[in-house]
């Protein structure tokens, strides 16, 4: 009974390795990759950004916001309260457009004097004669110092289009790193697939129970 009360035999917590802090370190660190539901593009999402978001921020949540409002609102108008409370609307919208009403149309006399034109010059907008130099004027006369230097870029581009592209410089320093779609600050080398409060919830799993 003594031996079993002493110190010595008395239950510790096992310590977590300094490999296993780091890991879970990396985890959290880590991107999240996901497709976006909307419009299935696939985002990264660090884990300051993180909400458990299923939309890539180019505007998916907010127009997949506004369709699902549609939709309940129609459901709601298909109700006898639903259909209520529009005629209600509708009552109330009326008695504030009773004093917007349609002016009648001003006195002869009041109209301001226009000078009216006959012939087809002043309804179409044409010129009174027909111009006979029609292709002289849709089609300019470049001249020769533009055509030079047009030909010359002409030259340039295609002979730098002809020589090898330059070697790219991300393969030759190693794996590439991500960067987050929203803050467009917080950079990585890697990927995860979970959600951070599973995440959270796994490790919280494991410390209970003693496993590395």
């Amino acid at each position: 009974m003594g031996l079993r009360a002493a110190a010595c035999h008395s239950p510790r917590k096992r310590s977590i390795s300094t490999r296993t802090k780091e890991r879970r370190a990396k985890e959290r660190a880590a991107l999240r990759r996901y497709r976006c539901a909307r419009c299935g593009q696939l985002a990264l999402v660090c884990c300051r950004c993180e909400r458990n978001q299923i939309y890539c921020n180019r505007g998916c949540a907010q127009r997949s916001r506004q369709e699902s409002q549609r939709r309940a609102g129609a459901r709601h108008q298909r109700t006898a309260l639903g259909r209520r409370n529009h005629a209600d609307r509708q009552a109330s919208y009326r008695r504030r457009q009773t004093q917007k009403v349609t002016h009648h149309t001003p006195l002869a006399a009041d109209l301001p004097a226009t000078p009216v034109r006959s012939g087809p010059t002043f309804l179409f907008g044409l010129p009174d004669k027909e111009d006979s130099d029609v292709c002289s004027r849709a089609l300019p006369i470049l001249s020769l110092t533009l055509v030079r230097a047009v030909a010359a870029q002409a030259t340039g581009s295609g002979a730098s289009s002809s020589e090898p592209p330059p070697p790219s410089s991300s393969l030759a320093k190693g794996p590439r790193s991500h960067r987050c779609h929203f803050c467009q600050q917080t950079s990585s080398r890697y990927l995860r697939r979970d959600f951070l409060v599973e995440l959270s919830r796994r490790h919280r799993g494991r410390r209970e129970r003693g496993a590395p």
